[in-house]
């Protein structure tokens, strides 16, 4: 059952960490992996979970296109689109609730202990989505709501904070027996099984322009139209409403915010130095927020990040100290920091809350001294080659 654990976790954390921690050898996981299934069932395999942990980060908001999106930006996974659909379709298709491995040894709770009015089952996003090579600017209207809480595939420690930010590193639990395909280990001995996406009826946009209708699509919601940048001024009203579906009539409203802009593609991170950012202020009255996550290994496995949600004053400056201790636990390669402008509204629904979110997101590449990133050995220098973290090493 170790073996398979690491198996399956290994596109999160290196193999070595992971043996060590379990108290195996890594020749006898070796050994292991080699009666496993081929390189590139494999690689669908780390696919799928990475996309779990997306979809599992927005807290259930990301449908397939967000989720093949964020794919695209990360650059490790170089994969088919159909094959990200596929998986994003297994990672929410399954029934709602928590589940115990066959057996026994796993018991079943909720999302983590928290009770599902309490968690956030899905939503909406207005967001306002930057021109991209050839692709002109648009407002991007999507969104899933979820029969109950979706699980998240790491525990994240609190290690540091200061003004607003947190230093986080992820922890693993372990469930024996493991907990399948159709749900996650989200502490020791405890699965949670994915939610179902539901059909909640026509979902009426408003504020946008012209008002639109959306109807789902494999319980997905998605625009059907590209509306302009930006649709509408800043601090102006945005609305869904559902009008009738499983839960229920709501409505919800948020605030407009403006495109999220920064004066630097590429900022230097230093070990022993503050961060400072900048972006674009809002206007006097915008009643915006600035979520800011600040990672530096995950294309080596996650070693950890800092996450900041802070006032939208346009400054931010990110202590030396957690800037020095994230960048002790390790960089891999292409390392950035996002930041994402955004208001927001919830309500209550039978199994949890629902949300609406106005966004604009940008990210920012980090150079660190003495690392090179790379996505082939044409990248590095002479006597280098490019490595799994996607850094060049001799």
């Amino acid at each position: 059952m170790k073996f398979a654990f690491i198996h399956a976790e290994k596109a999160q954390f290196e193999v070595s960490a992971l043996c060590r921690n379990l108290g195996v050898s890594r020749q006898g996981y070796y050994a292991y992996s080699k009666r496993k299934p081929g390189l590139r069932q494999a690689r669908e395999q780390a696919l799928q979970q990475r996309l779990k942990t997306l979809h599992a980060e927005s807290r259930g908001t990301y449908g397939s296109p967000r989720l093949h999106d964020a794919l695209r930006k990360e650059g490790k996974y170089r994969v088919l689109r159909d094959v990200a659909c596929s998986s994003s379709s297994s990672s929410t298709g399954n029934s709602a609730g928590a589940s115990s491995g066959t057996g026994g040894g796993a018991s079943s709770a909720g999302a983590g202990g928290t009770a599902a009015s309490d968690a956030v089952v899905g939503g909406f996003i207005v967001e306002l989505v930057p021109q991209k090579s050839d692709t002109p600017p648009f407002t991007n209207v999507s969104g899933e709501v979820f029969d109950g809480p979706s699980p998240a595939t790491l525990v994240w420690d609190m290690k540091g904070e200061s003004a607003g930010c947190q230093l986080l590193e992820p922890r693993v639990p372990f469930c024996d027996p493991s907990c399948g395909g159709s749900a996650v280990c989200v502490a020791d001995g405890v699965c949670q099984a994915y939610p179902t996406a539901k059909d909640l009826g026509p979902v009426m946009v408003k504020g946008l322009g012209d008002d639109l209708t959306m109807t789902a699509i494999a319980n997905t919601y998605q625009a059907d139209v590209k509306t302009p940048y930006p649709a509408a001024e800043e601090g102006a009203s945005v609305s869904i409403a559902v009008s009738g579906g499983p839960y229920g009539a709501f409505e919800l409203n948020t605030p407009m915010v403006s495109p999220l802009e920064a004066p630097a593609d590429t900022l230097q991170l230093d070990t022993g130095k503050a961060l400072s950012l900048s972006w674009t202020s809002p206007g006097a009255s915008a009643a915006s927020r600035i979520a800011v996550k600040v990672d530096i290994s995950h294309h080596g496995g996650t070693k950890g990040k800092i996450e900041c949600d802070v006032p939208d004053t346009g400054l931010l400056e990110i202590s030396a100290d957690l800037i020095t201790k994230l960048h002790a636990l390790g960089v891999a390669g292409y390392p950035s920091v996002a930041l994402t402008r955004s208001t927001s509204a919830e309500t209550a629904i039978v199994p949890g809350k629902v949300s609406l979110q106005a966004l604009s997101a940008i990210s920012i590449d980090l150079e660190v001294a003495g690392v090179t990133s790379c996505s082939t050995d044409d990248d590095c220098a002479t006597g280098k080659t490019c490595q799994s973290d996607e850094t060049c090493s001799p």
